[in-house]
């Protein structure tokens, strides 16, 4: 039988990994062998869509992007709707 657990992903990561872990708009819930294949190859924007559908109440582009040290503006809400609109047309 194959079981696969959940781990927390941190969006922003490296350097700012020490505040990311205390800041839930930071943090992605994804199964064991997403995380370790899948997420952690995935550009900013798509992980940034992912958190916006599944902890919308936690979502907050600008604080990720502020922790990893880029601007508000690297990365748009339009583009993340964008890779929502993506992510849910191809939804099987």
């Amino acid at each position: 039988m194959f079981f696969d657990w959940l781990e927390t992903h941190e969006i922003a990561r490296g350097p700012a990994r020490a505040k990311a872990v205390v800041e839930p708009s930071c943090w992605l819930r994804v199964c064991h062998t997403c995380h370790r294949t899948v997420v952690a190859a995935m550009p900013i924007v798509q992980q940034l869509a992912r958190k916006k559908i599944a902890d919308a109440e936690n979502y907050n582009r600008e604080t990720v992007l502020r922790l990893r040290g880029r601007p508000d503006t690297s990365v748009t809400e339009a583009e993340v709707d964008a890779e929502i609109d993506i992510i849910q047309r191809t939804k099987p």
